[in-house]
């Protein structure tokens, strides 16, 4: 009997990695050569141990998934939850040593254009201080934490799913995905800058057609800040 090779799929789990960044300049980012990549990618070759654990160190992944399909993705010791009562204690900071508190609001950006106004402060998300550092390249001082309403970015973002929000980070890079406000709505969208001017406002779910903001418009487009990693929901 034919057993079944484990590492089969190791190019579709590098794909949900990659996501929808182009290949090779995620590649260059995390620190990995063009020639291994190109194995990796275009053979779908599972690579040596020391690349595997470069790969998991970059992106918080573990080990079994990323080799084998086995566990949870995400390593857990890399993000976890702190109710506020459990880290603040008469304005002192309790935070686990390793770790920084992002402060997560009670406002649920819409993909749609909805939000909930009521923003404060409900509990905040441990992150390991040395991932955000090292793969993230952001400071933790300026990060927040926002929930999903909606479905126009599926399959990247879905409903409940947390986003990371950079607001340091307000100059577009084309076809990342910002938190914008737009004549009162916020919104998660990729966003492109066109060379006449105008912007273009994209969903990922093809059955949003994509807006168009003309240049004597681009004014009252606000950028909140750039979205720098984001949760599924369980």
């Amino acid at each position: 009997m034919k057993h079944e090779n484990k590492t089969t799929n190791f190019r579709s789990r590098l794909e949900e990695l990659v996501g929808n960044e182009k290949p090779f300049p995620w590649a260059s980012k995390i620190g990995l050569t063009p020639g291994v990549f190109n194995r990796m990618w275009n053979d779908g070759t599972a690579p040596k141990g020391d690349v595997l654990q470069l790969i998991a160190g970059k992106t918080g992944c573990s080990l079994d998934w990323l080799l084998l399909g086995e566990g949870e993705k995400w390593r857990p010791e890399l993000c976890q939850v702190v109710p506020v009562k459990d880290i603040m204690l008469n304005g002192f900071d309790m935070r686990a040593e390793g770790y920084v508190n992002v402060p997560s609001l009670d406002t649920s950006i819409s993909t749609e254009g909805l939000i909930n106004q009521n923003e404060q402060v409900v509990d905040y998300i441990g992150f390991n201080e040395d991932w955000i550092k090292k793969f993230l390249g952001v400071s933790a001082e300026n990060l927040l934490l926002i929930r999903v309403k909606g479905d126009s970015m599926v399959p990247t973002l879905s409903e409940g799913d947390l986003v990371l929000i950079d607001t340091t980070s307000k100059n577009i890079v084309t076809n990342s995905m910002y938190v914008v406000q737009f004549w009162g709505s916020l919104q998660i969208k990729r966003v492109q800058c066109k060379l006449d001017g105008t912007v273009v406002i994209k969903s990922d779910n093809n059955i949003y057609e994509p807006e168009i903001i003309p240049i004597d418009q681009v004014d009252n487009l606000n950028v909140i800040g750039r979205v720098v990693w984001y949760g599924k929901r369980p």
